[in-house]
């Protein structure tokens, strides 16, 4: 058991059982040794704005598809990460500082602080350092959609990547999740589970999350369509940075170092945009603000 931690085989062990939990652990260590794949950067195609929708699966987007009339094709590529700090990894280090430098990266995951520099950027706008809600757990959508539109307005980059946490849990408009957290289980740790964790120990059914899962993208979408009509872009395209496990191998979420297509399969959406001056984003509070990027991570079920 080298290499994983201590809290998460006891975590497998009380939540299922000594049998079901070995196995569990058992399946995990396997496909972490025993599965890969590729990618593509997304730096390889041509675009002038780019949206990652944090841990979108193609089949979840295309069920919501019909709700919004700009969404015409979605295909499914294969994005070179299974998780956000393995696709940030394998995305920031392999491309020139030229194009880089041409890049305005605002950023909603916590991941940056760790994995990325400013100086690679000519902007880097870490949202979540200024736009965390605590009661929410995450970062909301509408402050990176607000910084997306100003930054395309006032320093016209040549490329704007934008990257949401949604719909990534946790699930702003769901109020079905127990609160439990990882020490109810094994005896440490103060992160809440999320809800796939409530899924895989029976908590909470499958299909009510991925309802949830749903509405999250649809929270995320909503801030897209605003986002379209207040920049320009020719060619505006919509994806993830990761998929997540809905069952598939027995996995749910998107546990690292597993590379099965439901982690690596993303959606694949391209659009225009047009800055109809509709939407003025207001003034943020973005500095002395204290930042524990643990606990945010914590929150996300990252840590």
């Amino acid at each position: 058991m080298v290499g994983v931690p201590a809290e998460i085989i006891a975590h497998y062990i009380r939540t299922r059982g000594v049998r079901k939990g070995v196995q569990q652990w058992l399946k995990r260590a396997y496909l972490r040794k025993t599965t890969d794949h590729n990618g593509e950067i997304i730096f390889t195609e041509d675009w002038d704005v780019l949206v990652i929708l944090d841990a979108c699966r193609p089949d979840l987007f295309r069920e919501t598809s019909d709700e919004y009339s700009w969404i015409d094709h979605v295909e499914t590529r294969q994005s070179v990460g299974t998780a956000t700090k393995h696709w940030m990894e394998e995305t920031f280090s392999t491309v020139e500082r030229d194009m880089l430098q041409q890049t305005a990266y605002i950023c909603a995951n916590p991941f940056s602080d760790r994995l990325l520099d400013a100086e690679q950027f000519s902007c880097l706008n870490e949202v979540w350092k200024w736009g965390w809600d605590d009661e929410e757990g995450t970062v909301p959508p509408r402050p990176v959609t607000d910084t997306a539109i100003s930054v395309a307005r006032e320093q016209s980059p040549k490329r704007l990547l934008i990257h949401y946490m949604q719909p990534h849990t946790p699930f702003l408009e769901s109020d079905e999740s127990p609160q439990l957290t990882l020490k109810n289980f094994t005896g440490s740790g103060s992160r809440p589970l999320d809800d796939w964790e409530l899924v895989e120990i029976g908590e909470r059914a499958e299909h009510s999350v991925w309802e949830d899962y749903k509405t999250n993208l649809r929270v995320v979408l909503d801030e897209v369509e605003l986002l379209r009509e207040n920049v320009d872009a020719e060619r505006m395209v919509i994806t993830s940075d990761h998929g997540n496990a809905v069952g598939e191998r027995g996995l749910y979420g998107h546990p690292g170092g597993v590379s099965i297509p439901a982690l690596y399969e993303v959606p694949w959406c391209e659009t225009d945009a047009t800055d109809k001056g509709i939407h003025q984003p207001p003034s943020y509070r973005t500095e002395n603000i204290p930042n524990d990027v643990e606990s945010k991570l914590r929150a996300l079920g990252y840590v």
